[in-house]
């Protein structure tokens, strides 16, 4: 038996309308990349903070050569601020010698310029300071690269 062509799309419209709908239901969706970096900007923080606490310069050091990636991937300064005073705390741990310098060069990475210079404001050494390593010039260096404004006078005056 053969049906006529618009019998064919009667039929046609009967399976259509009597199955029901397929429902797909989405994913929630996943944590913004906001949250993400936000959540591994406080992880970073806490790794950092415990291999203080164990004067573990290895261990600090592989942590903040993570920061300034961590640092750029948000504009949250709720979470920025405690990272760079975090790592800005540890250019003055002089017996982690490692982790010292790889924070300064963290600050300069992150291409703050003005927010890095608060975190290193800190660590911006006297005049009359002896300093055997001359790490005291790096710091000076690494303002000198950061170029903020607020730091131009003690740069003049260094």
């Amino acid at each position: 038996m053969r049906l006529p062509p618009l019998a064919l799309l009667g039929v046609a419209l009967v399976g259509l309308v009597a199955s029901p709908p397929s429902r797909t239901f989405a994913e929630p969706p996943a944590s913004t990349p906001a949250a993400d970096a936000a959540a591994e900007i406080k992880a970073l923080i806490a790794e950092i903070d415990a291999g203080l606490k164990e004067k573990d310069d290895t261990r600090v050091t592989a942590a903040v050569k993570k920061a300034p990636g961590l640092y750029k991937s948000t504009q949250d300064q709720a979470v920025r601020g405690p990272l760079l005073k975090a790592l800005g705390g540890l250019v003055k741990q002089v017996k982690l010698a490692s982790a010292r310098r790889a924070a300064l060069t963290a600050i300069v990475d992150t291409e703050d310029g003005k927010e890095g210079y608060k975190a290193l404001q800190g660590a911006y050494p006297k005049n009359d300071v002896e300093d055997a390593e001359r790490f005291n010039v790096e710091i000076v260096k690494a303002i000198g690269a950061l170029h903020p404004d607020a730091a131009i006078d003690a740069l003049v005056e260094t």
